[in-house]
């Protein structure tokens, strides 16, 4: 069965990444699979260009594509079983 994949941002408050985590580990003591990416120093929608003229929110090109970098990890690691490079152990 294919992983859920977190992409959290530390600096969220949209989203805060400390109750982000609590549910991926959540979803670890079921025995689901899941793999989490934390951006260090990243906020809530850094991987959106496109936002209301009212929007505090910054896009931020190298966490957009770090979060990238992590979701090619994590499916190479479903098509190929072996532990994905920069997965979460």
């Amino acid at each position: 069965r294919a992983p859920a994949h977190f992409i959290l941002a530390s600096e969220a408050v949209i989203a805060p990444a400390d109750q982000c985590a609590d549910i991926v580990r959540d979803l670890e003591q079921t025995g689901f699979p899941v793999e989490m990416l934390m951006l260090e120093g990243a906020n809530h929608g850094f991987d959106q260009q496109e936002r209301s003229a009212l929007s505090p929110l910054v896009y931020d090109a190298a966490f957009t594509e770090a979060a990238a970098r992590g979701r090619r990890a994590v499916l190479n690691g479903i098509v190929d079983p072996a532990k994905p490079e920069g997965a979460r152990p």
